[in-house]
């Protein structure tokens, strides 16, 4: 996923306006220093992904349109597409790994054979 720190600031700082809140008190509840909040804003540099999930909890929208500007519908599935996104390439296989192991044991017991989708 190719991002635009500077468009993707930019949302960052539209969503605050939008909600009221200031850099202090954006910062406040995010536990960053208002400066971090600024640079963010100004594509300067990035939020990690604590603070990426933590804005769109308190913006309520999703990763993608912070980082990309695209608003996926929220869907669990997507939400958790979402979510598996931010996560580092060993983190990533982690989950996938557990998933296969989750789905061979779900086929095992449903006993037909078949695979449960």
């Amino acid at each position: 996923m190719n991002i635009n720190w500077e468009d993707a600031g930019q949302r960052i700082k539209e969503l605050r306006i939008a909600h009221k809140l200031s850099l202090r008190a954006l910062a406040e509840k995010l536990n960053v220093s208002h400066t971090a909040i600024a640079e963010w804003e100004k594509g300067a540099v990035y939020p990690n992904k604590r603070n990426v999930n933590a804005l769109c909890q308190t913006f309520n929208v999703q990763p993608s349109f912070i980082l990309t500007g695209m608003q996926i519908k929220d869907t669990d599935g997507q939400r958790l597409v979402n979510q598996i996104d931010l996560l580092n390439e060993e983190d990533k296989q982690l989950v996938s790994a557990v998933i296969d192991r989750l789905l061979t044991e779900q086929t095992k017991t449903n006993g037909n054979g078949g695979t449960v989708v």
